[in-house]
C-alpha cells in the first residue's frame, strides 16, 4: 500500500509540476504581453510557489511513514485487515 501511495505522490507531483511550468513559461508571459491582463499572472506565480511547498511538505510526511510505519500503519488500515508483513 505505501509504494502505490508513493507511485501517486510522484506521478501528481510530476503533472503538478508540468502543469505549472508551462503556465509560467507559456500562459502566463502571453497573458502580461496583453495589456488588459497586464500584472495578473502574479498572484498565480506566487500561487504556485505555495502549492510547491505544500508538496514539499508532503513528500517530507510520506518520506517519514517509511521510516515510521507504526504511526500511520493503524490509519490506513483502518477497516481493513492489517497486512501479515506488520
Amino acid at each position: 500500500m505505501v509504494l502505490q501511495i508513493e507511485g501517486r505522490f510522484k506521478y501528481m507531483w510530476g503533472m503538478y509540476r508540468a502543469h505549472s511550468l508551462a503556465e509560467d513559461e507559456i500562459v502566463f508571459p502571453a497573458l502580461e504581453a496583453k495589456e488588459q491582463l497586464h500584472n495578473v499572472s502574479h498572484a498565480y506565480t506566487l500561487d504556485h510557489q505555495q502549492e510547491e511547498q505544500l508538496l514539499k511538505d508532503l513528500h517530507q510526511v510520506r518520506s517519514t511513514w517509511t521510516h515510521f510505519p507504526d504511526l500511520w500503519l493503524p490509519i490506513v488500515c483502518l477497516g481493513h485487515a492489517v497486512p501479515q508483513a506488520w
